[in-house]
């Protein structure tokens, strides 16, 4: 489908209705299920930080229950910031932009200490 960040492959599950069942992985890395959301946010999250987040059901938990990224080479841990849609603070560059049912989520992940 394309790139995000200049090396991120985007890829299409087909619609909204189907799921793959298959995993993914990075380096050994579980990343999700191709190519659900959820997939995407983790591989995006590793290949431009370094960085993974606990397993989660669905993408409308990461609103409600991922609150840090940890860097897998030395587990550091660094908090998300997190703006509704419709918030003051628009999302800025190597933003994580997520939508839930209708809601756009921004949690912004560009802590300079990731890099």
């Amino acid at each position: 489908m394309g790139y995000a960040s200049t090396n991120v492959e985007a890829y299409s599950n087909g619609n909204d209705t189907y799921t793959s069942k298959e995993n993914s992985y990075l380096y050994g890395i579980y990343m999700g299920i191709k190519w659900q959301c959820v997939e995407y946010s983790r591989r995006w999250l590793f290949i431009r930080k370094g960085c993974v987040f606990k397993s989660i059901e669905g993408a409308a938990d990461m609103w409600t229950q991922v609150d840090y990224a940890q860097r897998v080479v030395d587990k550091k841990c660094f908090s998300f910031k997190k703006y509704a849609n419709g918030s003051s603070s628009p999302p800025i560059n190597e933003s994580n932009i997520l939508q839930v049912l209708g809601i756009i989520f921004s949690s912004d992940n560009n802590n300079r200490s990731f890099n």
